[in-house]
């Protein structure tokens, strides 16, 4: 599994400039982070393989994980301070049980490290 990224370099407001695909980090099978988001320094956060979230640095070092009641499904840092990782998680992802059953939830956990989104 890899997560990659692009660096634009130029172009202006009328036309995007070149784009340079970059690799931030390569796992083993067994580790497939989805739901992504960005911190401040640069890190990922993402829906680990089952019940957990990781965060995953340049390179493929993965320094945090949150582990939760029930997969992990996606990933948002928010809040007042954006400290607040939203973890999206649910029983299920098959459309037919969640319709008969609802088991998702938003867990909410502070962490150290700030979104790099818009405040």
């Amino acid at each position: 599994m890899k997560i990659t990224g692009f660096a634009i370099v130029g172009g202006n407001c009328d036309q995007l400039g070149e784009k340079i695909k970059l690799l931030f980090a390569q796992f083993e099978d067994e580790v497939k982070p989805d739901g992504i988001c960005l911190d401040h320094d640069g890190a990922i956060w993402g829906a680990g393989t089952g019940k957990m979230a990781l965060r995953v640095r340049e390179g493929g070092e993965i320094d945090h994980q949150v582990k939760t009641k029930q997969p992990v499904f996606a990933t948002m840092l928010g809040g007042p301070e954006q400290k607040h990782l939203f973890l999206c998680t649910s029983a299920s992802q098959d459309p037919v049980i969640t319709r008969r059953v609802s088991s998702a939830t938003i867990d909410i956990v502070e962490v150290e490290t700030p979104g790099s989104g818009i405040k």
